[in-house]
């Protein structure tokens, strides 16, 4: 699905809280992906944690966000080892 670099909560103003907010709307949460988390996105991020079996807090941290398919990007990525 894509990134995201941390955990965001009501009070949140930034592009993970937008990616949040296009990733809601893309499962039929009816939301403008303004970049803020406000009252509507936090109603809506509990009712996917919810319907998703996670710990309903309103909080999209590493469970919600891989529940969502995201990955957090500052994760390293490992190649495979080869041996020469």
């Amino acid at each position: 699905m894509g990134f995201y670099t941390g955990t965001i909560q009501h009070g949140s103003n930034n592009q993970d809280t937008k990616r949040w907010q296009e990733f809601l709307r893309s499962q039929g949460y009816d939301l403008e992906a303004d970049g803020i988390f406000g009252d509507i996105t936090k109603k809506y991020t509990t009712d996917y944690q919810s319907k998703n079996g996670l710990a309903v807090d309103g909080i999209v941290g590493e469970k919600t966000w891989g529940k969502a398919g995201f990955s957090n990007a500052s994760t390293p990525i490992t190649a495979p080892q080869t041996t020469l």
